[in-house]
């Protein structure tokens, strides 16, 4: 089910507290934020009619799955939404829960939890950057793009949200029926292994080369001391990148 909204505070505040009369699976998208919000409550700048602005309700995790799955479902969706129906191939996954083309950001993931009723719900929220112009990415304060200055086409919020809400059907089903292969798949979307990047926990900043995506999630990264370290959250910047 797809709910539009015209304007409301934060998708993922609404479903979180709208989650018991949502089905699962539910996706509530709004053509305007106003308090929209990214990992460590920063704030998405969410201009009204131009990009997407989106949660998921799930509702019902599979046992044998991770609450990190929920996330990487939404975001291997949203990426194929992007290269199949818009043409956008360069576009790739960076750990844990951005889009990029290149250097810059195309969209990015939060997801949050709570206990409702004794039962963990996930609201994953996502944000794409449709149709900004230049003038407005330059309000940004790192490196962004849209898909409209990537490819210099438009594509209205609704239509995005029907074909990305037929991808997360498709990627639903397959971390329920085929989980091994929907793992590998999130895996080896990711163009990070064997490249330098610098992670930023927020409690510590270090440089190193990724060594790989572990199907827990995490990141092991090599740091320049040859030791090796796992990751289960962070920043990461490339310190290089070529596709």
């Amino acid at each position: 089910m797809i709910i539009r909204l015209p304007c409301v505070d934060s998708t993922n505040s609404y479903v979180l507290k709208h989650a018991t009369q949502l089905d699962h699976l539910t996706l509530v998208t709004a053509d305007e934020q106003t308090a929209g919000r990214g990992r460590f409550q920063r704030k998405w700048y969410s201009p009204p009619g131009q990009n997407f602005y989106g949660t998921l309700l799930i509702k019902d995790l599979p046992p044998h799955c991770q609450p990190h799955e929920s996330m990487a479902t939404l975001a291997m969706a949203a990426l194929a939404t992007l290269q199949q129906e818009g043409r956008l191939h360069r576009a790739w996954l960076k750990w844990p829960n951005d889009i990029y083309v290149g250097h810059a950001k195309l969209a990015g993931l939060l997801a949050e939890s709570a206990i409702i009723e004794k039962h963990t719900v996930f609201a994953i929220g996502l944000g794409v950057n449709l149709n900004m112009p230049q003038a407005e990415l330059a309000k940004i304060d790192k490196p962004a793009t849209s898909y409209l200055n990537e490819t210099g086409k438009s594509w209205s919020p609704p239509d995005f949200t029907q074909n990305l809400y037929q991808q997360i059907l498709h990627y639903w089903q397959r971390l329920t029926d085929h989980h091994h292969e929907f793992i590998e798949e999130w895996i080896r979307l990711s163009p990070l292994p064997g490249k330098q990047v610098t992670i930023d926990t927020g409690q510590e900043r270090l440089c190193g080369k990724v060594l790989s995506i572990q199907p827990d999630g995490t990141l092991r990264l090599q740091l320049p001391d040859g030791t090796s370290r796992n990751f289960i959250c962070g920043d990461v910047s490339l310190t290089e990148f070529t596709q």
